[in-house]
């Protein structure tokens, strides 16, 4: 199967991790990929995600959460073409979901 760019909609061959970070996301997604190949191949809890693209606390908007979350949801598609994935999980029962980069 042929790789996409989800900018210029042009051919990519295997592309590094790396690589992702040279392409033209949202302010959001740029720091959340930044951050993902930063840790690759291990990956880092959304309580990480949110502190990298907003800080501290007190400059957290409410739903910075929900944020990072549609974030995710977004980026997962932009990288599918590209020939990578960020993984869904579940926590819960004390496990923490890890987000991180998946060549697919």
């Amino acid at each position: 199967e042929v790789m996409k760019c989800p900018c210029c909609g042009g051919e990519v061959d295997d592309l590094p991790v790396q690589q992702l970070v040279k392409f033209q996301w949202s302010a959001i997604e740029t720091t959340v990929i930044r951050t993902l190949v930063r840790h690759y191949p291990s990956g880092v809890d959304i309580e990480a995600l949110v502190y990298e693209v907003y800080g501290t606390r007190r400059n957290q908007p409410e739903n910075a959460l929900g944020c990072i979350r549609l974030s995710l949801w977004r980026l997962r598609k932009k990288l599918a073409p590209l020939g990578w994935h960020i993984p869904r999980g579940k926590g819960g029962n004390g496990f923490r979901h890890v987000h991180c980069l998946v060549k697919l």
